[in-house]
Order: structure tokens, then sequence, then C-alpha cells
């Protein structure tokens, strides 16, 4: 167990003495491609489909966020629901926008993954996916009045330099590319995950004033969760993320100031929370779950969910700030919802395992 701990230990220091900034979905979990590629096929079951939506709102303007996906899975049996290696392919759409927003965006994307294990017991197991996105991006000043967007609520994945007194109108579409990876390690008493991702992979050019000079670096994306046992039927998840940015986030290079938490004389961005699940049980239809989370220690996040039959997950969050007069970094308040089915080939739904 020791070697365990001193990687959970390491992996948090390097996420809080790293520079980043705030994505937009509070429960981003839900939407596990615009995470990390390899998170592709990442469950047990044959499909997985997924819809996802998030309404924001700052005293500038209000937004909605939609994420739909559908993940389909190789060798897939209910009688080994994890096999040694598989394949998964997944389709991923992704908008933002709301009449009060001059900006909105739409990114279909197309991911792959691979998963393995890497020892006889399947408790090692390494995953490797890859993603290309197609970003279709408008600007509409006069839609709203506003000459930029409130980039707190309004997402990434497009630059705006105004150019110009008179309100105006411009488009720009542009081809991306994600690549990631995941180390996972599950035992009774210990589970044990740990991705990274980085998008931009070809610096874009996104500044949707056709500004040549604006491209995309690349950004980082981490994440971490820590599951143990507290006894036959529950067990308490430590999950967190942190990044540079996101393929579907803000950019550094569009002067956000949110979300700076100071820790010793660095700037550290970050999402963490705990988790109480109830472990899936044959003799009950209904399964509840909770938990508490915040962005950089500046918004508090409850969550609930609820499993119905071991196949249909519904989670559900409300994000608010709790701002001081010496910290004001965040403005925006999120109502989030989710819903995920696990399906196989003929559509029928197939035992839920916990991820």
């Amino acid at each position: 167990m020791n070697k365990y701990r001193l990687s959970i230990i390491i992996t948090l220091l390097m996420g809080l003495t790293s520079f980043a900034q705030n994505p937009r979905l509070a429960l981003y979990e839900s939407s596990p491609m615009l995470v990390n590629p390899a998170f592709t096929g990442f469950y047990a079951g044959k499909i997985r489909v997924s819809a996802h939506g998030s309404y924001m709102a700052t005293n500038i303007e209000k937004n909605l966020h939609t994420n739909t996906s559908i993940e389909i899975r190789s060798n897939y049996d209910e009688s080994d629901p994890l096999p040694r290696k598989f394949a998964a392919v997944g389709l991923n759409f992704y908008r933002y926008g709301h009449s009060s927003s001059p900006l909105s965006a739409m990114f279909p994307s197309l991911s792959f993954a691979y998963h393995s294990f890497i020892d006889r017991r399947r408790r090692h197991g390494i995953s490797v996916g890859f993603q290309g996105a197609y970003a279709m991006g408008t600007f509409n000043a006069s839609k709203s009045g506003l000459r930029e967007p409130d980039w707190e609520i309004s997402g990434g994945g497009f630059a705006t330099k105004f150019q110009g007194d008179n309100l105006q109108t411009s488009t720009l579409s542009y081809v991306d590319f994600s690549v990631g990876g995941i180390y996972s390690y599950k035992a009774r008493e210990l589970d044990l995950e740990l991705g990274l991702s980085m998008s931009h992979l070809l610096y874009p050019k996104t500044d949707i004033f056709k500004d040549p000079e604006t491209k995309q670096r690349h950004r980082g994306v981490a994440s971490l969760k820590v599951g143990f046992e507290l006894s036959q039927t529950k067990k308490v998840y430590f999950k967190s993320l942190y990044w540079r940015d996101g393929l579907f986030w803000l950019s550094n290079s569009l002067n956000d100031t949110t979300g700076e938490y100071i820790i010793g004389g660095l700037k550290a961005h970050f999402w963490l929370g705990l988790e109480l699940q109830s472990k899936p049980l044959e003799d009950r239809n209904l399964v509840l779950g909770y938990g508490i989370f915040s962005r950089s220690l500046n918004t508090v996040m409850p969550v609930v969910e609820a499993t119905y039959k071991k196949n249909y997950v519904l989670r559900a969050t409300y994000e608010q700030p709790m701002n001081s007069v010496q910290f004001n970094a965040y403005r925006a308040r999120r109502a989030e919802l989710s819903l995920i089915v696990y399906l196989n080939p003929r559509g029928k739904v197939v035992p839920f395992t916990e991820d």
C-alpha cells in the first residue's frame, strides 16, 4: 500500500503547484471524452449513451452548455465485462450558446481508445486514446450588445480580438486533435485512476476575427480518482482535476483571471471533492450517492447521484460561488444535470458496474 500512497501524494503535489484555468462544466465525469480521449469506453458495458446539460449565469450574461455522446466497446461479454484487451470508439457533440451571449460554438468529435490489463490478475490497466474534433464558432455582437463574452461561462476554443467600433459578426472553423492516457489500479481495498491528456496538438488558429497570429498553445489536463472501501456496501472516492486549459475550455491567452488561489506564492487552479457511493446490490433497484466538491476552494458543489436498476445513472449539482471581500474569483452559478445509460448492441439494458 505504501507505493500507492506515495504515488497519490506526488500527484497531488504536482497538481497543486501547476498553473491552470477553470473548465466550464462542473460534472466533468459525465462528459469524460471532454477531459481525456482515453476515457472512451472506460466502463463495464457494451454501449454508453449520455446527455449532459449545464445552465450558467453571471450578472453579465447567461449561457447553456450541452454535451451528448455515444460510445461502443469491442469484446464485451456480460460474463466477462472487463476483458484483458479491448478497443472503443466514441462520438461526442458539445455545444454552448445563449441569446444573451455573443459567442456560440459547436464541437463534434470522434475518439478512439485502446484498453489493456498488464498483469494476470487484471488489477493494473493502461489506456491510450486519440481524438479529432471539428470546431465551429460564431460571434454576433448585435445579438446581445456585448463586445466580448463573459469568459467565465462562455466556453473556450475561440479567441475574439474585437476589431473596430461597430458591432461585428464573424465565423470560424478549424480541426483540432487530442491524445491521452490513463493508468488504473483496482483491488478490493483500493481503486486508483490517474489520467493525463494534451490538446491543440497542431496549434490551431482560433481567433474568430481571423487574426493570423492567434494560435492555441498545447493544453494539458490531469485527473486523479482514489476510492477506498468503507464497508461491504459503501465506498468513498476522492476526485480531482488539474488543468492548463483543455480542448473545450478557456485559454490562458484570453486574459482570464478567475480561479486564482495562492499557495506558497504560486497560482493553483483545481477541482476536487469527496463522494460517498453505495455499491450496486442485487436486491435494490435504486442506489444513491452523495458528494461535495469545490473549484479552487472558492465554490461549493453538492452532488447527488441516483443509479436505477444498475443501468441508469442520474447526476445533479448546483455550483455556488463563495466570494469574499479579499477574493472575488468566481461569479458564475451553475445548475447541471446528466443522464447515462448502458446498452448492448440490440438496445437492451446491460448490468451496470461502477467505474
